[in-house]
């Protein structure tokens, strides 16, 4: 048979019409390829590009620009993000909560066919940055600052952050955060917030002006703020220390920066500010406000330790107290001939004379009346060592008017100089130029001081004094009655860290509560009276938190906090506070 007649009546061209205008199974889905009905030809299928993908957080608007490189009518996603959607140009949506959520979008003809394809793609919701700024010691209120001295305080530590980062992925932290202070807030002139991110939200400066004020702080990032309010109050410069010492009428102290301030008489320069001028508030030292250790207050002269276990002291210096090797007095430091080094602990007496321990050596110098320089010498303007056995075992030294006790490395007691009134503790009223042991005060000890004629120590945390009790001042009921070795002071049996001898009075801190004793005349004893006590008795508003005390004509103690509270005789500025009265009572020592 021949073609026409099996085509029929159709024809060649009608077959061949008729092929044409059945469809095709399309090209697999990679295979990169479309069919285009009705004839059309083929060819390759458009690409959709999308913009930065980034992180999307949960909760919060998102958005991504997408783009073919062929007209397309509309687009639709595989599969199907239910929180996604097109709008013109983007996919845009809100994801109802953390997680990754993967597709791909195709670019379609007018008849719902795919002219284009993206790659598949990854949009993450993240966790959403949270920033909460909370209390600072269970409330709002910060450390107080002080007028004119450096404050510092960081919020980063009050600040509390959660999500994470919509820029990184990964989890957002405080160093993080960028600080500011909200509008209308009310910040002492003088302090200042660094903005940060890293190093932000430290509050720093020194203050310039009084009172009490509210400022907001606000803690940001990836635009979520955390607002707190918060109350500083900036109040008058007070004295910050690590050490105090009582002479007869001054007080000097070791700051917490290392430096030595001083108030109260000054006639004599033992003030150290190259004055001979009375001081009622705290002034600097000159060349000493870093590298000292310690500081001990005589009678009209002051020693200090440096950090070098150099001594320097200055003052009245007729009777060589100074020990440069000359009796001429001095306003300023000057240094003790052969102590440069090695000295480990100083002592300036009531009397004219200071000593110290010079690589484990009692070493004393000034006036030797009645052999308190522990040698034959009636006076020396340069350190000279103790005589006797002490060797090299010294720990400590005391000087008192007219004696001088040493400590041991065993915690044993040993005096010497004037003993009319037994305060050599060895059971006699004799005089001695040689150290004789205190009875009893073999060892556990771990304190002396000494008054003008009588001593204390603390043994084994128990507070002994001996001597003269004429005023009370050896916390004995038997007022008068002397004692001629070492006896416990009623009512301190424990508990006992610090103990002062001041003239005719003595003081302790006794389980952080600083109680006094003896002659009261200006309110030395610190009761709101200005009666003698013969028994230890609480100090008004000292029950707690006091670290050491110190006694002249006027006591002092230092606090926990490194604060300075002095009482008694006040004439000469010896309280520190601004002013020239005495009190029977505390008061804050100002700040210098």
């Amino acid at each position: 048979m021949n073609t026409n007649s099996r085509l029929g009546r159709f024809g060649l061209a009608a077959a061949l019409a008729l092929s044409l205008s059945s469809p095709v199974a399309a090209a697999p889905e990679d295979a990169g390829f479309y069919y285009r009905y009705r004839g059309g030809p083929i060819g390759a299928l458009g690409t959709v590009t999308f913009g930065t993908v980034g992180f999307a957080t949960a909760g919060e608007p998102y958005s991504i620009s997408i783009a073919a490189n062929t007209p397309v009518t509309s687009y639709r996603m595989i599969p199907t993000i239910a929180w996604l959607s097109f709008s013109g140009g983007n996919i845009i949506g809100e994801p109802p909560a953390p997680g990754s959520y993967t597709f791909k979008v195709e670019g379609l003809d007018g008849s719902g066919n795919a002219i284009a394809t993206s790659d598949p793609v990854t949009v993450t919701a993240l966790s959403p940055v949270t920033v909460a700024l909370g209390q600072h010691n269970g409330g709002y209120v910060l450390p107080e600052a002080q007028l004119g001295k450096a404050y510092t305080f960081n919020f980063s530590s009050l600040a509390t952050v959660g999500g994470q980062d919509p820029q990184t992925g990964s989890n957002a932290s405080v160093a993080g955060l960028t600080w500011s202070f909200g509008a209308g807030s009310d910040v002492p002139e003088g302090l200042a917030l660094t903005p940060g991110p890293s190093t932000g939200g430290i509050l720093s400066g020194e203050p310039t002006e009084l009172g009490t004020f509210n400022f907001q702080v606000v803690a940001t990032h990836s635009n979520k703020e955390g607002r707190q309010t918060y109350t500083i109050t900036v109040g008058p410069a007070v004295l910050e220390v690590v050490q105090i010492s009582s002479g007869f009428n001054h007080t000097c102290a070791v700051t917490t920066e290392g430096g030595v301030k001083c108030w109260g008489e000054g006639t004599g320069g033992q003030l150290g500010d190259n004055s001979s001028v009375n001081r009622n508030f705290p002034v600097d030292v000159v060349g000493l406000t870093t590298g000292v250790t310690s500081v001990s207050a005589g009678n009209a002269h002051t020693c200090a330790l440096t950090t070098a276990g150099a001594v320097k002291c200055w003052g009245t210096g007729g009777a060589g107290q100074l020990g440069n090797r000359t009796n001429n007095g001095s306003s300023t430091p000057v240094n003790v001939y052969g102590l440069g080094s090695g000295v480990t602990a100083i002592a300036a007496g009531s009397g004219n004379s200071a000593c110290a321990v010079h690589n484990g050596v009692a070493k004393c110098w000034g006036d030797g009346a009645y052999g308190k320089l522990g040698s034959n010498t009636s006076s020396s303007n340069e350190p000279i060592p103790v005589s006797g056995s002490l060797g090299t075992s010294v720990s400590s030294v005391a000087l008192g008017t007219h004696h001088a006790c040493a400590l041991t490395s065993a915690g044993a007691v040993w005096c010497w100089g004037y003993g009319n009134q037994a305060q050599l503790g060895e059971n006699d009223t004799r005089n001695t130029t040689f150290p004789v042991q205190a009875q009893g005060l073999t060892s556990g000890v771990t304190a002396i001081d000494a008054g003008h004629l009588h001593t204390c120590a603390i043994q084994n945390g128990q507070a002994m004094c001996w001597g003269s009790n004429g005023e009370g001042q050896l916390g004995n009921p038997a007022v008068g009655a002397e004692r001629r070795y070492p006896t416990a002071v009623p009512g301190l049996a424990s508990g006992v860290t610090s103990i002062a001898t001041g003239t005719f009075h003595t003081c302790a801190v006794h389980s952080g509560a600083a109680k006094c004793w003896g002659r009261n005349n200006v309110g030395q004893v610190g009761d709101g009276t200005q009666v003698g006590k013969p028994n230890p008795t609480p100090v008004t508003g000292l029950s707690s938190g006091i670290m050491s005390i110190g006694a002249g004509n006027q006591t002092c103690a230092m606090t926990s906090a490194g604060r300075v509270k002095c009482w008694g005789e006040g004439q000469s500025g010896n309280l520190g506070n601004n002013g020239n009265v005495s009190s029977s009572t505390p008061v804050d020592v100002a700040g210098g």
